[in-house]
């Protein structure tokens, strides 16, 4: 009897380095991307930090309004300021930045968790935005 292989239907990969170039993870992720495209198409999603929220464009990240459009009205509804778009290495896998630096000075009232995150800081713990993806 042959064992059957399950693959998920989408691969989410979060990392502080997704279009943001901190060390050597960024070169592990972004030259794995193009990989992960061909064999996922658009259902592998990168997260990261969206370090330039208010400072200017990433050089690294191309917004598109139309990726995910009902997911992002939902997500800023519901008062997460997030990015959604393209990452500019090979394969242009689809980014999704989000802008978490309002959640640290509500981080009690809001009951986040903070999770330490080795040698970069932190990352937050978010309720999870559930509405789903259309393909």
């Amino acid at each position: 009897m042959a064992d059957k292989v399950l693959r998920p239907d989408f691969l989410f990969e979060v990392s502080w380095e997704v279009c943001n170039q901190i060390g050597g993870m960024h070169k592990v992720i972004s030259t794995k991307a193009f990989s992960l495209v061909e064999e996922y198409q658009n259902n592998y999603i990168t997260i990261g930090p969206d370090m330039v929220y208010d400072t200017g464009e990433n050089p690294e990240f191309s917004q598109d309004f139309q990726l995910y459009a009902d997911w992002q009205q939902h997500a800023e509804k519901s008062g997460l300021r997030l990015k959604v778009g393209r990452w500019k290495v090979h394969g242009n896998p689809i980014a999704i930045l989000v802008d978490s630096s309002d959640f640290f000075s509500e981080k009690d009232e809001r009951n986040i968790n903070l999770i330490p995150f080795p040698a970069n800081g932190i990352i937050l713990n978010l309720p999870c935005l559930a509405m789903p993806l259309e393909r």
